[in-house]
């Protein structure tokens, strides 16, 4: 009986095609490799009420059909031994006389029990795509309660500086991106906003070392996109999460997410809230000369608490007017104030080291960071598969309000009072954005397929600093550091992508022309510069798949990066009596192109080799006045910035109960140019290695155990030594997986905070700079409601890049 049945079911896929053109629904079960499971049970189920509409079982290829349901909307849900069921997403059946098909849905092996261990289907950490590296945070048990900006250093290739300033693959000029948008955050702005998020609202980070044309041209080393949770389920739903933590501070997070989904709507939201002190302790050693003589040291120890309270909050609605059109709206905003409170000390040491004297300085902050984004979006699918159209219409809104107060104290070195210096900061700003954009795709049969694409964004920054003295026991307007800054710009942009693909070969091409007219006006100064250019950025990608197990690929670019709002503000923002940070209205755009040539290895081994050039780079850099003893921190354009690349991944599965993702970069980098008059030429080889392992335990256990080591490489003027961290994390699941709990460490052995120096120039400097990187947490979450249905849609807004450049400092 059971040969006859398999001979039966064999037959069908020829005759279930006949079926499924008339019975209209159709798909396929398959594992997580692609091997189609047959004999699998299907069922169809209203999407209303759950209840059971039709059975069928799948063939021997794994092909199902469903006959004749009557119209509305459904999900399938499958099953087969070994394996845990699975559900597809709702979708709506019109009795229109043509077949739909709901794809392939792919089941994850069930647990089994191996000498006493229990084996589960999960995702690994990291994972290769053909096009981006997918690092999955939901998964992850030593990421749990930690901050964004923490999970971000933790990813592979990702490198934070002591400044915030976040660089890829050994290179600056990286996107920040959520849900396909631009964060209009950089520097130490955008290192206080993922600072205050907690990784619990996070699903996955996925970087992307080469984008298309489709994807705005600003970016020269890539985008980094933040992938938030959203709901999956039909009904009510959703999900509350947990964490504390300690390291020298202590840390808490709570937060949750909610959806609802019927046939005609979506309703969805979530909240976090994040309470996170952190320190950072910089030491630095600066030497200033006279003809190439030292003639004095200052040995300075700065130590910075910030205490972050940040509420991050987002709802919306997607409505389905038709089984073919959503239309939905979004409003999200981030609320954070901290209080910053600094202490430096420095000595001040003569030209044979003896002692000259030492300064102290304070200082007591209030800041407030917010803003908010609305969106309406439209997704119109036509009736030829593929052919779509899709539009955006976006305003976001951030401000900031910033009280500072500096004391500083200087001593001779008796350790009498010699003088006293007072300053006093009234900073505010705010930046407007308004964007609009549409994209358009059109299937072309055999020729492949076709995408174009519009928009057009303004913005306008406000940005006013006032510092005060005292003078003859009075507050004075200093005009030396205070300044009212205006800049406005407008980008219009367009592009055309075509992708095809003919046996082995995928092919695509895409062109992007985008128009920059910027102001900036220094209503202090009375002055202002005018910007006005137009850019293309061609790109082009061609995979080959030379056999079952080799997959070659090749990808050129051309990208852009413009300088962010405050980098171009020439603002003066007071550090200590010796160093400030100062914006530079000359930067230029810089250019880059890029060209990456990559081999995978049974879709799971991947090599990589990169190029790029980079014209007029924006570079970090100190400029340093050694007759007044002031060091200025600023950007500059220097003249080219060259990176050559070798990356390698690979997962392992070392045994059933035990996996391991490797990831290594071999670079050399080298920068040419000049900075402050003096000649720049240097360059240098390094490598950053990541290693994830995962463990799955019996009675519902899991751990982790995983770090980096980061070897010692050239940033701009300054080289980088080498740094470290081991962290580890044990899970259990609880209740059926409604609910996990999660204990882990990060940087166990605290060698994870950067430290390095500069000689360059007249500039002679080394640093550390401490940071609470090693922390405990206990992290828990609980999952709620209707389980396994349709996803609520992910929506990206079109205003991505003007956002990330909207709170972005220098």
């Amino acid at each position: 009986m059971k040969n006859l049945l398999s001979l039966l079911l064999a037959a069908m896929p020829a005759v279930g095609g006949l079926w499924c053109q008339a019975a209209q629904v159709s798909g396929r079960v398959a594992g997580e490799a692609g091997q189609p499971l047959e004999f699998a049970s299907l069922t169809l189920h209203q999407a209303s009420d759950s209840a059971l509409a039709k059975g069928a079982v799948a063939d021997s290829a794994g092909f199902f059909c469903f006959l004749s349901p009557p119209p509305g909307d459904y999900f399938i849900r499958a099953s087969h031994v070994g394996y845990e069921a699975g559900e597809t997403p709702v979708f709506s059946f019109r009795d229109e006389g043509r077949g739909h098909d709901v794809g392939t849905l792919r089941l994850s092996p069930q647990a089994e029990t191996l000498d006493a261990v229990s084996v589960r289907g999960r995702k690994p950490f990291v994972e290769r795509h053909l096009d981006k590296l997918v690092v999955n945070v939901e998964n992850s048990i030593v990421s749990a309660g930690a901050s964004v900006l923490e999970v971000l250093e933790r990813s592979p290739n990702v490198f934070v500086d002591q400044n915030g300033n976040i660089t890829l693959n050994g290179r600056p000029g990286v996107i920040i991106m959520m849900d396909d948008k631009p964060v209009q955050l950089s520097g130490d702005a955008l290192a206080n906003m993922l600072r205050g998020m907690s990784s619990n609202s996070i699903e996955k980070i996925e970087i992307i070392s080469n984008p298309s044309a489709r994807y705005d041209a600003q970016g020269s080393s890539g985008i980094i996109n933040l992938r938030t949770k959203k709901g999956r389920q039909m009904g009510a739903n959703g999900n509350v999460s947990l964490s504390a933590g300690h390291g020298k501070f202590g840390k808490a997070t709570a937060g949750g997410n909610l959806n609802y989904r019927a046939r005609h709507f979506n309703l969805f939201g979530n909240y976090q809230y994040s309470w996170n002190k952190f320190f950072n302790n910089l030491v630095v050693l600066r030497r200033f000369s006279d003809g190439g003589e030292v003639q004095a040291t200052y040995d300075q120890n700065s130590f910075l608490a910030m205490p972050y309270n940040t509420h991050t909050a987002r709802a919306g609605a997607d409505f389905f007017p038709g089984p073919k059109t959503t239309v939905g709206f979004l409003a999200s905003g981030t609320f954070s104030h901290f209080n910053p409170r600094g202490d430096n000390e420095s000595s001040i040491l003569g030209p044979q080291g003896e002692p000259g004297g030492r300064f102290t300085t304070t200082n007591r902050s209030r800041d407030r960071w917010n803003n908010y984004a609305l969106n309406l979006n439209l997704r119109q699918n036509f009736a030829r598969e593929g052919q779509s159209l899709t539009a955006d219409l976006d305003y976001a809104r951030y401000w900031n309000e910033t009280a500072q107060l500096f004391h500083s104290y200087f001593f001779d070195t008796g350790g009498t009072l010699t003088g006293t210096d007072y300053l006093r900061g009234d900073i505010g700003g705010f930046l407007d954005l308004y964007s609009f954009k549409a994209d358009y795709a059109m299937p072309l049969g055999a020729l492949g397929k076709a995408e174009a694409g519009l928009k057009s964004s303004y913005v306008k920054a406000d940005n006013d600093l006032k510092y005060f003295i005292l003078l003859q026991g009075g507050e004075v307007l200093d005009g030396r550091q205070s300044n009212h800054f205006i800049y406005e710009e407008n980008i219009n942009a367009g592009y055309l992508n075509w992708n095809g693909e003919w046996g082995r070969w995928n092919v695509q091409a895409g062109l992007r022309g985008e128009q920059t007219v910027a102001d900036g006006f220094q209503v202090t100064a009375d002055s202002a510069f005018r910007r006005n250019y137009f850019q293309l950025f061609p790109s082009a990608f061609v995979n080959c798949k030379i056999s079952d197990n080799h997959l070659l690929g090749i990808s050129l670019s051309r990208r852009i990066d413009r300088p962010n709002y405050q980098q171009l503000n020439p603002f003066r923002a007071f550090v200590d009596p010796t160093t400030y940070r100062a914006g530079n209205p000359f930067l230029l755009p810089q250019l880059t192109y890029s060209a990456e040539f990559s081999h995978t290895f049974r879709q799971r081994i991947s090599t990589t080799l990169s190029y790029s050039t980079t014209k007029d780079n924006i570079t970090y850099a100190l400029i340093q006045n050694d007759e007044a003893r002031q060091t200025v921190v600023t950007n500059v354009n220097i003249r080219k910035y060259e990176y050559f690349g070798l990356g390698f991944n690979a997962p392992f599965e070392l045994a059933k109960w035990w996996n391991a993702n490797v990831n290594f970069l071999l670079y050399h980098n080298r920068f040419e140019g000049s900075v402050a008059g003096f000649g720049l030429g240097q360059g240098g080889t390094a490598f950053h290695l990541d290693l994830n392992q995962s463990f799955l335990l019996s009675g519902g256990f899991s751990a982790e155990l995983g770090g980096f080591y980061m070897h010692r490489h050239v940033y701009g003027i300054s080289v980088m030594e080498p740094m470290w961290a081991l962290n580890a994390g044990i899970q259990k699941s609880l209740w059926e997986g409604k609910g996990t709990l999660r204990l882990n460490v990060s940087d166990i052995f605290w060698r994870s905070w950067p430290r390095g120096g500069t000689r360059f120039g007249n500039i002679d400097e080394v640093f550390r700079s401490y940071r609470e990187t090693r922390v405990g947490r206990l992290a828990f979450s609980y999952n709620f409601g209707r389980k396994g249905l349709a996803p609520g849609r992910r929506r990206p807004t079109g205003a991505e890049e003007e956002k990330r450049r909207a709170g972005e400092r220098g």
